[in-house]
């Protein structure tokens, strides 16, 4: 049960934009500038943030039980408001990320199941982080995982999300399968690359304004997935100014879609270089084609 409204819940979210920003432009300075990571602008254009919505929420706490009478329930109950996710090139990309991270943050947690995979041959690498910018301190999730694990993550994404873990045992068997053929297909990817030249330092103005930075994705969907709509907020640098844009926003769409009319109606508030990256990341999400326009750039 939750006693706050959308507009509430949104507004409560707001300390956790202003993390976005500053784990966002931490995770970039240290990708951008460590030689160990080859395809820096690959890697910039795979990344992608994600921060928990209203109807999210919601439904979290409708479907687990958690009884929410306050902001500070919001914090305190739901761990994973804010998340990040890095698709690295390679396996050898993937370990240059684990020493930025062990080097430039407070890790609270790490799951490493690259060698040992999960119980249905999932691989990757999952952390609780934690940023210290000057007095302040901002906690969130990453994950990070080669592109390869990736397509694992993706073509198994609906036995998980949001299910109890007897969903997936039927496919135990052929999920652990697709696991060892990926590691395999990447053992052998590897045996293929150049050895790689040194890289001179990059200048961080070079990527201070890219699209990952400075705009903020609001994506709609309805029932089965489907795409009602894809918005794009540029932000101006005033989180006051910008956090207020998103959040009247937002509150104004969930009005338009009220629960009785639209049961399925959820929103998505992510950081990303385009939509393409968008949908890499998301990719259980259907585009119809009669509304393609709305997710031209």
């Amino acid at each position: 049960m939750i006693q706050l409204s959308h507009f509430q819940l949104e507004q409560a979210l707001n300390r956790y934009r202003v993390a976005r920003r500053h784990v966002l432009r931490a995770l970039l300075d240290a990708v951008m500038a460590d030689p160990a990571v080859q395809q820096k602008f690959l890697c910039a254009t795979r990344m992608f943030g994600r921060l928990k919505s209203s109807d999210s929420i919601r439904e979290k706490a409708a479907r687990k039980g958690i009884e929410v009478r306050s902001e500070t329930d919001v914090f305190q109950k739901f761990p994973d408001l804010l998340g990040f996710r890095i698709i690295a090139d390679s396996a050898a990309e993937l370990d240059a990320v684990q020493r930025i991270v062990k080097r430039d943050f407070n890790v609270l947690g790490e799951v490493d199941y690259r060698r040992n995979p999960n119980e249905f041959g999932g691989r990757g690498i999952d952390w609780e982080l934690e940023l210290e910018s000057g007095d302040k301190s901002y906690r969130f999730e990453l994950q990070a995982r080669t592109f390869l694990q990736h397509v694992w993550a993706t073509r198994s994404f609906h036995l998980f999300h949001k299910q109890k873990r007897e969903r997936a045992l039927p496919y135990q068997a052929v999920l652990q399968e697709l696991g060892a053929a990926l590691l395999q297909a990447e053992e052998a990817a590897a045996r293929l690359e150049e050895p790689a030249e040194p890289q001179g330092v990059v200048d961080p103005a070079c990527w201070s304004d890219i699209p990952l930075v400075n705009r903020v994705h609001l994506a709609a969907f309805e029932s089965g997935e489907r795409l009602l709509l894809h918005e794009i907020v540029t932000l101006s640098g005033n989180d006051e100014v910008d956090n207020e844009r998103i959040v009247r926003r937002k509150a104004e769409l969930y009005e338009q879609h009220p629960q009785d009319r639209y049961p399925k109606f959820s929103l998505v508030e992510a950081s990303c270089f385009n939509f393409s990256t968008f949908n890499l990341n998301e990719p259980h999400i259907r585009v119809p084609l009669e509304r393609f326009s709305i997710v031209q750039e």
